[in-house]
């Protein structure tokens, strides 16, 4: 590897910039069976630039926000394996800011992780609030593909990764009633409307309409085997949908409305490949939380093994709609 130019308008260090290199390369080799090393001149093969706009690759930099970098595959092409940074971004080093950034893991239709590393929320989805403390609900509406964030009494209509004009808007737009949190949202396939969950209640949503349809909110105990306050549900490709309450989740065949059998299982063990789970979890703790101490050992995080984190539920919501 080698560095062959440098953010100019950052305060980072020369010195710096290859130390964090070195480290993001060793967290690569400590996964694989390849090993780093910084070589001088241009005959590395993996070259790092810090460039703007046009800089003869054929993919140029938008400026700042949106695209951050971009690498190429391993080959013979001089190109190949070489590595670029937009140098119109305001890169910093900030050793605190991973334990203050919401972050989202993306999920292919087969179930497997993009990458075990989360990708940071307000950076890929622009146009969500700079302090908000929790994402409590998404989905992915079945009219347009316009994705829908709910963060307690608002809504957000992103197309694509972009905030549309107008967002956020009350929920009561929705006919919801005042004060309601949407702590769950899923499009069911067997009907293809839109199921908005708060607590022990739901309400049964016509998104070519835009409206909640008469006769709701109903009782979560009319869906079989699970509890209320979930936080979250997800429609999955094979027609399944998967029901999430802390480190536990509950699948439903179909258009069943009865949890299959051998049901809850470990979230954790599951979908996110930590060690240490059983595949029948203990009893989640309240919203939010991460059921009884000791109920999984992530491994996939890139830090200390630890408890699942409790944003895990959102971001399965938002892993689906990337699908």
């Amino acid at each position: 590897m080698g560095v062959r130019s440098y953010p100019q308008g950052s305060g980072l260090s020369q010195d710096l910039v290859r130390t964090l290199l070195f480290y993001a390369l060793q967290a690569w080799g400590n996964a694989s069976a390849l090993t780093f090393r910084e070589a001088p001149g241009a005959g590395a093969d993996i070259l790092v630039d810090f460039s703007r706009s046009f800089h003869e690759d054929g993919y140029p930099f938008d400026g700042p926000g949106s695209t951050l970098a971009h690498a190429f595959f391993p080959g013979e092409h001089p190109i190949s394996g070489d590595t670029h940074f937009d140098d119109e971004e305001t890169w910093v080093y900030d050793p605190q800011a991973k334990q203050q950034e919401k972050h989202f893991w993306r999920m292919q239709p087969a179930r497997n992780l993009v990458s075990l590393e989360p990708a940071q929320t307000q950076r890929f989805w622009m146009g969500l609030p700079p302090d908000f403390g929790a994402i409590d609900a998404v989905y992915e509406r079945s009219n347009d593909s316009k994705i829908i964030f709910f963060i307690g009494q608002h809504f957000w209509v992103f197309t694509d990764t972009q905030v549309d004009p107008g967002s956020p808007r009350p929920i009561t737009d929705l006919g919801l009633p005042p004060g309601v949190t949407v702590e769950a949202a899923f499009v069911w396939g067997h009907n293809g409307k839109t199921y908005l969950f708060e607590s022990s209640r739901y309400w049964r949503f016509d998104d070519r309409a835009g409206n909640v349809e008469p006769g709701y909110p109903r009782s979560v105990t009319l869906w079989k085997g699970v509890p209320p306050g979930l936080d979250d549900i997800i429609s999955w490709n094979d027609g399944s949908t998967y029901f999430f309450k802390g480190t536990q989740y509950w699948r439903f065949l179909g258009g069943s409305v009865e949890a299959e059998s051998g049901y809850p299982r470990s979230a954790p063990q599951d979908w996110m490949y930590c060690q240490g789970s059983p595949t029948a979890s203990p009893a989640p703790g309240p919203r939010g939380g991460s059921g009884e101490p000791g109920g999984g050992q992530c491994l996939c995080s890139g830090a200390r093994p630890g408890p699942l984190p409790a944003f895990l539920t959102w971001t399965l919501a938002l892993a689906w709609a990337l699908r």
